[in-house]
């Protein structure tokens, strides 16, 4: 039997990027260099939960080696084993006279109480329920092949182009000239290969400007690339040593703003690709940003504050410090005002420009948020009649609609079961789109928050990375670890009173 430090590591990772530690996982795999090992190309022959597995027959391993005795008899034990404390067994008679003193003890207790009115909870509560779902249907489907997973994809504003990255691939579709084969298949010859290069291992993410002309992609080797609708590498902005975590250009597309693991923001101009300035505060990699206006924007980081930037100023204009975990993701409100964020510390707080301290802390989530998205809805939006929402997707398998006027919780979709990774509000603001660590897309109702339609790729251990909601409204892309992006139409009225599966 052979054991390697290569394979541990491997295990790891992989756990940590299915138990969706995707921060961790990543600066793991980065500093044991897990993509470059020979244990990488083996990451399709590696069942899911393959560390847990091997845990639990260790655990088993010991147990029966501490239990066996030399005339091959078993001591008959009662304590279970744990990877963390020292075993002590206990037998079961030991174990039956303790239940009966617990039972005692539980019966005087009750004869000796007296009864009270409690009042009934009217919190909001998460209760799992299996999902009743309408699926897609086939001529509703149509499905881009990819050679790597897809963590990440996007629309252009024009609605032209699908972009879609993972691993160290990158592709565009052009939209218009998609051919489907009978299975409603587009083969990856129909798409235009991003070449990264050699030294790129993975793309970590994309962005298309505002006018829907350039996508920019951050790549696992520190590199901001601009890329024409035509595939063709504009510029190369080499500014970052580490992998980059999130790009993002400003409202009138003059400017980019990268952040990295090297703990620092770089703004970029997008006409010459010249470094405009490094943005230095942080103790610990940055993990997200979000432009404010033309000039200003907020980050995020692993040492759990959100530091707020004018563009010329060394040093943060504002900072905000609540978070008592690493901080996700940050994204400002459609008018700017307020600035939501998510954290590991399994709350969401909604920010102002006014105030050090949180506008609301929203907690009721029992495990860490990694995305959060405002509605398109109140000032600044599209749809200003209605009210202002935030959307935060938890590791603990829910999703929680957010007041923002009062910061009360009005509904929590359940029903995945598993960690939801991305969510993506429809332009009109009726649906919500989400995906989660089981393979299952799914589209929620707004009005009732009922589930409405759904899809999954290949089974319960695929799992959807992103989900995007195109600018007119017709068309969702999803995209899956199973080596495919996916576009779904909804046409208008096709979400509305749909019958659910039995």
């Amino acid at each position: 039997m052979s054991l390697t430090s290569e394979e541990v590591n491997f295990l790891i990772f992989r756990y940590l990027q299915e138990s969706g530690f995707l921060h961790s996982a990543f600066t793991f795999g980065h500093e044991s260099l897990i993509t470059r090992s020979a244990a990488s190309s083996l990451s399709r022959e590696v069942a899911p939960g393959a560390l847990i597995t091997f845990l639990q027959k260790g655990l088993l391993y010991v147990e029966a080696e501490t239990h066996l005795q030399e005339d091959g008899a078993d001591v008959q034990c009662t304590e279970p084993f744990s990877l963390l404390t020292p075993h002590v067994c206990k037998s079961k008679s030991k174990a039956k006279k303790k239940a009966e003193k617990e039972k005692a003890r539980k019966t005087k207790k009750k004869d000796d109480a007296t009864e009270m009115d409690v009042a009934p909870d009217t919190k909001v509560e998460a209760k799992q329920q299996p999902l009743k779902l309408a699926m897609f249907k086939p001529d509703e489907i149509t499905t881009l092949e990819n050679t790597s997973e897809v963590t990440c994809c996007a629309f252009n504003a024009p609605q032209t182009h699908l972009a879609a990255a993972g691993g160290a691939i990158a592709r565009l579709w052009e939209l218009g000239a998609l051919t489907k084969s009978v299975s409603s298949t587009v083969p990856t010859n129909q798409s235009i290969l991003l070449d990264h290069g050699p030294n790129c291992k993975e793309v970590t993410h994309l962005s298309w400007n505002r006018a829907g002309t350039t996508l920019t992609t951050g790549g696992y080797d520190g590199v901001v690339r601009l890329w024409s609708t035509a595939g063709r590498l504009v510029k190369e902005l080499t500014e970052h040593v580490t992998p980059i975590f999130a790009v993002k250009w400003n409202k009138d597309d003059s400017m980019l703003v990268s952040v990295s693991i090297d703990k620092s923001a770089v703004v970029w101009n997008a006409v010459t690709g010249q470094a405009i300035q490094r943005c230095l505060h942080h103790t610990a990699p940055l993990l997200d940003v979000d432009w404010r206006t033309e000039r200003s924007f907020a980050t995020c980081s692993v040492d759990t504050t959100i530091q707020v930037w004018e563009v010329g100023s060394a040093k943060p204009v504002h900072s905000f410090v609540g978070h008592s975990n690493e901080v996700n993701s940050v994204l400002w409100d459609p008018a700017a005002n307020l600035l939501a964020s998510g954290s590991d510390d399994c709350t969401a707080k909604i920010w102002s420009m006014a105030s050090s301290s949180p506008l609301f802390d929203l907690q009721g989530h029992s495990a860490g948020i990694y995305c959060i998205r405002w509605s398109p809805t109140g000032v600044g939006s599209r749809n200003p009649h209605l009210p202002l929402l935030l959307a935060t997707a938890s590791n603990d398998s829910t999703i929680r609609l957010w007041e923002v006027a009062n910061g009360q919780c009005i509904n929590i979709l359940t029903g995945m079961w598993k960690e939801v990774y991305t969510l993506s509000f429809s332009p009109d603001a009726m649906f919500l789109a989400s995906g989660a660590f089981n393979g299952l897309m799914c589209v929620w109702s707004m009005k009732d928050g009922s589930a409405v339609k759904a899809y999954r790729h290949r089974d319960e251990n695929d799992v959807v990375f992103n989900v995007s909601w195109s600018p007119n409204g017709d068309k969702i892309a999803a995209g899956f670890r199973s080596l495919a992006a996916v576009v779904f139409d909804v046409k208008p009225g096709s979400l509305d009173a749909l019958p659910t599966a039995p």
